[in-house]
This record gives structure tokens, C-alpha cells and sequence, in this order.
């Protein structure tokens, strides 16, 4: 328990430090995922985020799945430079090591990083997340 209180602590003072991030979600609109609840030995799911693109012209992704003791399932990002929303990432269900994960509620950060811009978003961060359930 203590772990998972130092990683929250962590996460708030980075958060804090970096001073980007915004708080209100910023232009992102919505984010899910679909189908879900998914089952990973038979489909992958697909998480969604929907986003205001007005004057955006490239940015940086980073999609971050923990299990419910806070543990780092799944990690994996890139870089967007033809824009649109939504923006789709698949899941197949599987760890950083390709093991199906276990049944159980997930929670999932998609943090996007504005790398190129015609209006006043670049070098803003946004993050937001969701829950996924595995069964």
C-alpha cells in the first residue's frame, strides 16, 4: 500500500512540477474504449480519443495502462503528424512481455503532447483517462 502512495505522491508532484498539464482536459473531448468489457483471448479493443485538431499539425501520444495495484501493464506511444479525431490506438489485451493480463478493471491515461502548431497549443500537454475491464 505504501507503493502505490509514493507512486501517487510521484505522479502529484510531477504533475506539479511541470506545470503544462492541463487540468480541464483541454482539447480533449472524450475518451474511451471499445468493446468494453473485451475478453483479450478472442478481441482487442480500441481506445478513442475524440479532440479538437483546429490549428494542430502534429503531436506526440503516450498511452499508459495500470492494473488495479497500480502496476504498469502496458506502455506504448508515438508520434501523429497527419491529424485527425478521433485518433485510435488498439489493445490486445497483453503486457509489455505479451502475457494475456488477468480479469480484472484497468485504468488507462492517454497523454498527448502538442509537437507542432499553427495556433497557441504547441508544447501543451493534455491527459486524460478510462476504465477498461478485462474478462
Amino acid at each position: 500500500m505504501l507503493k502505490f502512495y509514493f507512486k501517487i505522491l510521484l505522479l502529484f508532484l510531477s504533475l506539479s512540477l511541470l506545470g503544462c498539464v492541463k487540468d480541464d482536459k483541454g482539447i480533449i473531448i472524450s475518451f474511451y474504449n471499445f468493446p468494453n468489457p473485451f475478453h483479450p483471448k478472442t478481441e482487442s479493443t480500441k481506445f478513442r480519443a475524440v479532440f479538437d485538431t483546429t490549428g494542430i499539425s502534429a503531436f506526440s501520444w503516450k498511452l499508459v495502462i495500470y492494473a488495479e495495484d497500480s502496476s504498469t501493464v502496458y506502455e506504448a506511444n508515438g508520434e501523429v503528424s497527419v491529424v485527425s479525431s478521433p485518433f485510435d490506438i488498439v489493445w490486445t489485451g497483453r503486457d509489455n512481455r505479451g502475457n494475456v493480463v488477468k480479469n480484472g478493471i484497468y485504468r488507462s491515461y492517454l497523454t498527448i503532447k502538442i509537437t507542432k502548431t499553427t495556433l497557441e497549443y504547441s508544447g501543451d500537454t493534455y491527459v486524460t483517462d478510462c476504465y477498461t475491464v478485462v474478462k
